[in-house]
């Protein structure tokens, strides 16, 4: 049932780039997960700045 699988150059460097790919795309997916959390801190911040603001006047 299990074949073993054959291994070619062009195998190895094919599997290489997938893999720089899919490193690539997870950095990418955890620096705008990490943005989007600094952003939504700054955005809760900068509300609440502006509703102690209007409640001042």
């Amino acid at each position: 049932a299990s074949k073993s699988l054959s291994v070619k150059d062009s195998d190895v460097g094919e599997l290489v780039l997938l893999y720089k790919k899919f490193l690539v795309y997870r950095n990418l997916v955890e620096c705008v997960r990490r943005m989007t959390n600094i952003l939504a801190k700054k955005a809760k911040t900068f509300k609440d700045k502006i509703a102690d603001a209007n409640e001042s006047f």
